[in-house]
Order: structure tokens, then C-alpha cells, then sequence
């Protein structure tokens, strides 16, 4: 089993619109950056995104820890994606769930691994370089999708 390390970074424009999201996997084995975007989406629609092509990117079990400043990608994941799966992915209000797609995907991500979720204000720089290479990656994302 790899311990690993994921930092996550999105920015955007305007929500919705341009945005792009950027990820460094660092492990004992593994290093990896990786980065995407949209030229129409949400800020909420980054980060899972980003989050779901982080896990589905790792071999093999891995346990660690997701470091984001999304408190919707760490709640959602830790609190709610039960009761949403309980009740045929709605919510509370027996609404369907915005991004459900996504979800389903990172439900079945996460479940192959042993990820603990960090929420961690940009204001916190305790990450240091890959989450300094993250927010550079999903910037340079953002640029490409909003030409």
C-alpha cells in the first residue's frame, strides 16, 4: 500500500465559466501532476472533477490524504453521498443531486482507496510546493479553456 499526498486547486472566471483545476499526487512511488478544464462549468463541477481524475488516476490501494479549500467537496463526500445513494441520488428535498455523474464516480473512486479529506484555506500555506504547483497548473488551465 502507497502512502500518498493529493493536492487540489481549481480557479474561474466567473462561476459559471472558464475555469480549470490542477493536481499533484506525490507519494513513495508515485508523482504525478495532472490538470484540465472547461470553457463553460462551475466551481463546484472543478473540484470534482478534479478530485475524481486524482483517485481514478492511482494504482493500486493507496491511503492518505486529499488537501483542498472546498468545504462542498469535503462535506459532500464525508456527510451526504450516503444519504444521497439511500435515497436514488436526491437530496433532502428529494431533489435530484447537482453533479450526480460526478458523485457517483467519486464514490466508486474513493472506495478503492483509503483517503482522508483535508479541507485547507488558500489562506493556509501549509502544503508548500505542490500545492503552490497545483494552483499554477489549474491557472494555466483556466488561460487555455477561456481563449
Amino acid at each position: 500500500m502507497e502512502k500518498v499526498d493529493i493536492y487540489l486547486e481549481i480557479t474561474c472566471l466567473q462561476n459559471p465559466g472558464p475555469a480549470g483545476w490542477g493536481v499533484v499526487v506525490s507519494g513513495e512511488k508515485t508523482y504525478k501532476k495532472m490538470s484540465g478544464g472547461d470553457s463553460r462549468t462551475t466551481h463546484n463541477r472543478m473540484y470534482l472533477i478534479a478530485a475524481v481524475t486524482a483517485l481514478e488516476a492511482l494504482e493500486g490501494f493507496c491511503e492518505g490524504c486529499l488537501y483542498t479549500e472546498s468545504k462542498y467537496l469535503c462535506d459532500e463526500i464525508t456527510t451526504w453521498i450516503t444519504n444521497w445513494e439511500k435515497r436514488g441520488w436526491k437530496n433532502a428535498k428529494k431533489n435530484p443531486v447537482e453533479n450526480a455523474d460526478l458523485w457517483k464516480r467519486l464514490k466508486e473512486a474513493t472506495g478503492r482507496h483509503q483517503i482522508e479529506w483535508v479541507r485547507t484555506p488558500k489562506e493556509v500555506a501549509s502544503a508548500g510546493y505542490e500545492r503552490e504547483d497545483a494552483i499554477e497548473l489549474a491557472q494555466k488551465a483556466m488561460e487555455e479553456y477561456s481563449r
